[in-house]
């Protein structure tokens, strides 16, 4: 196996875990703080670990921060920050509305729409193998983010129920994110731009809740606290994660399609400290995901 595509794979999965940690922190915080405060205060604690561990990353190595050369990556990064801060408010909007069984599953296909916009538009010519094992591997995500017992006939009706547009619109503005973002820090030191990018975003959700909410949500304090370091923390690992795969590798859709199984480790999580009983669907899915993963290891970049 090439080791661009092992860098490619082990990305993709530390976004997934990371993505799924913080699922499933946010599953907990939601509950007890509700989702304006979760979102808030997650991408603050999110903000302030980045920053951390790139200043301890260029002391550690003696290494200069790589600044943006150009007005137009200033301004990308601006952009970008925002347009994931989108996202997050599109997706909480969505689950507010309507129901988890029937948005879940739209929101899981945006790394394979992600994959699909790398390969047609941006010029990665993946190998029939390896355009198999990807497939698997995103059947896998749509089976891991059903809910036990929704049929095919859920989603019909649900196409008319609440939150299906703000779901759809996240869908949408995630996966062109998802190969910008890619664009934006491919052959670059990407430490620099992908804390840049996070602070805009956690700006943007700052401002957009001051708008939303009237008063700013009050500091969480004590387990709900260490829910939303949590949330940002995890976070923050899924961001690295993604930015190695995309700025060292060019296997672009398998970057995108692994980090969208986040389901995989949250459902675990759930598992294993909730008490939650795994559906036979979820262990499909689960089945699938790891499948992928193993054929997309044996076929390697042919």
């Amino acid at each position: 196996m090439p080791s661009d595509l092992a860098v490619a794979m082990l990305a993709g999965v530390g976004a997934m875990v990371g993505w799924g940690f913080s699922d499933f922190f946010a599953k907990l915080a939601v509950d007890r703080i509700g989702s304006l405060s979760a979102l808030v205060w997650a991408h603050l604690a999110g903000a302030a670990i980045i920053v951390t561990v790139v200043v301890a990353r260029d002391l550690s190595t003696w290494t200069a921060p790589v600044w943006p050369d150009t007005p137009g990556l200033w301004y990308a990064l601006a952009g970008l920050g925002a347009a994931q801060a989108l996202v997050y408010l599109f997706v909480y909007r969505g689950f507010e509305k309507g129901r988890l069984a029937i948005l879940n599953p739209l929101f899981s296909a945006y790394g394979g729409g992600a994959a699909i916009l790398t390969i047609v538009f941006f010029g990665e010519d993946p190998s029939p193998g390896r355009l198999l094992a990807v497939a698997i591997v995103f059947g896998g995500v749509l089976l891991l983010s059903l809910e036990a017992g929704s049929t095919g006939a859920d989603t019909v009706t649900g196409a008319r129920s609440g939150g299906v547009p703000e779901i759809l619109a996240a869908t949408v503005l995630a996966a062109i994110w998802t190969v910008l973002w890619d664009a934006t820090v491919s052959s670059r030191d990407w430490w620099t731009l992908v804390s840049l990018m996070y602070l805009a975003m956690a700006v943007t959700l700052t401002a957009t809740a001051r708008t939303l909410g009237g008063v700013f949500p009050a500091r969480p304090r004590g387990r709900d606290l260490a829910l939303v370091i949590g949330i940002g923390g995890a976070e923050v690992l899924a961001y690295l994660a993604i930015s190695v795969g995309f700025s060292m590798t060019p296997y672009t859709s398998v970057v995108a399609v692994l980090a969208g199984a986040f389901s995989l480790p949250a459902l675990a999580l759930a598992r294993a400290f909730l008490g939650d009983r795994l559906a036979g669907i979820h262990r499909l899915g689960a089945g699938a995901v790891i499948t992928g993963t193993a054929v997309l290891a044996v076929v390697g970049g042919g």
